[in-house]
């Protein structure tokens, strides 16, 4: 585990509401990100996520990464949100085990990030976790242009986002022109998970480009509370 900060003030801060039932945003809260299982090219979160790591930390959220190991329930404890994103874990899949201790730890009140990509890249990695959520990823393309149909952004608007893989299972909040889904949502128990079919979404490449950033503070508002 490599600690990055320690945890301050709110990562989102206060807005608009995204469901009836979400209270305000927590004073403090916590972020692991996942990167055990192989990174393609420079998909760090201290080389190509660099800026979504500088995002977080500026927010004053305590944000660590977990590097090598099998994932369990000691290490995603504690956490408000954890991210998953494919790009990070590149080169296995995750096990049966592994995926069980995600649910537990969202049943337990956890938030959770999954993203996907495109069909051309293995997604089979994380779908072991996505199977706990009823969540499949990057079973067709979408269009880059994607659009929110509910207010994930802040503040609400019609939002276009960035994006380019799919999204199935859940509700639906984030479609292209052909209704074909890129993000999708689940209320599970005691706490929450959202996938995003695109890797590159927050990446450096792709940072501050369309309403990518304002997505990135309403979901992460709805999963840590």
């Amino acid at each position: 585990m490599h600690g990055i900060a320690l945890m301050a003030s709110a990562l989102i801060g206060t807005g608009p509401q995204i469901t009836e039932r979400l209270p305000v945003a927590p004073a403090a809260f916590s972020v692991l990100w996942i990167q055990c299982n192989g990174i393609l090219s420079n998909y760090s979160i201290d080389d190509r996520y660099s800026e979504l790591r500088d995002f977080i930390l500026a927010r004053g959220a305590q944000l660590d990464s977990f590097d090598a190991g099998d994932v369990d329930a000691g290490v995603l404890a504690g956490y408000r949100v954890v991210i998953v994103s494919l790009a990070a874990n590149w080169d296995e899949t995750f096990t049966a085990a592994e995926a069980a201790a995600f649910e537990s730890y969202v049943s337990g009140g956890g938030g959770l990030y999954l993203w996907g990509d495109n069909p051309n890249t293995p997604n089979e990695n994380i779908q072991p976790i996505g199977d706990h959520f009823g969540l499949t990823f990057g079973s067709v393309f979408v269009q880059d242009d994607c659009f929110t149909t509910v207010p994930w952004v802040v503040p609400p608007r019609d939002a276009k986002l960035l994006l380019g893989g799919s999204v199935f299972g859940g509700e639906g909040w984030l479609k292209d022109v052909f209704h074909n889904y890129s993000g999708r949502y689940v209320e599970h128990v005691g706490g929450r998970v959202a996938g995003l079919g695109d890797v590159s979404a927050y990446s450096n490449d792709r940072w501050g480009q369309a309403d990518n950033t304002a997505l990135l503070m309403g979901v992460g508002r709805w999963l840590a509370n």
